[in-house]
């Protein structure tokens, strides 16, 4: 395919192509679609963010959507949840998420990912949005309550807007968390 042609299949086209996605759209082969994902970097029209992902430069994701595509399954939550929702006036400097798989920092070209592990009993209760999971204010303020007695998160930066919580359905979507946990998370939200 010319450059003229992946411009337009790129600027109507998803958000993120992974290198057997070229493969089809360009009818090439694994080795052709490699070498041409190289040079549509180059050009501009992709931005490699994985070993195999790729993220639209005509229509680019935002890192919270690379986020929960990098790993899956994946929500984000904790600060960046709460900051989402209006709870959290500082922005963390980082997206972070909850994943049941392995956690880690990941850097990429867009910015840093934060993954924290929960156990999968815990994972769910999202709120999800057109272009990613995104944790309910209720339930990003639990992982961080349940993560942060396990010491595996410092405090909160600054103080939570109470108005934003629903202290009935904080309570209704902690029953699987540590009675400690619900009890610190009504706390934080002045319920």
């Amino acid at each position: 395919m010319t450059a003229a042609a992946w411009a337009r299949v790129f600027s109507g086209g998803r958000p993120f192509y992974y290198v057997a996605d070229l493969m089809k759209l360009g009818g090439l082969s694994y080795e052709a679609a490699r070498k041409a994902s190289a040079r549509l970097e180059r050009q501009g029209f992709l931005v490699r963010v994985g070993p195999q992902l790729l993220a639209n430069a005509l229509r680019p994701p935002t890192l919270e959507m690379l986020a929960t595509t990098l790993r899956r399954p994946a929500y984000v939550s904790l600060q960046s949840a709460l900051h989402f929702h209006g709870a959290l006036d500082q922005a963390p400097p980082e997206i972070t998420c909850v994943t049941v798989g392995r956690p880690g920092i990941v850097a990429t070209p867009m910015g840093t990912i934060s993954y924290h592990r929960i156990s999968p009993r815990l994972f769910g209760a999202l709120c999800i949005t057109g272009e990613f999971a995104v944790a309910s204010p209720e339930k990003a303020l639990l992982d961080h309550c349940y993560l942060e007695s396990r010491s595996a998160l410092p405090p909160l930066p600054g103080d939570l807007d109470p108005d934003v919580f629903d202290a009935e359905r904080l309570r209704s979507s902690g029953f699987p968390f540590p009675v400690k946990v619900v009890h610190e998370a009504l706390l934080l939200a002045g319920a």
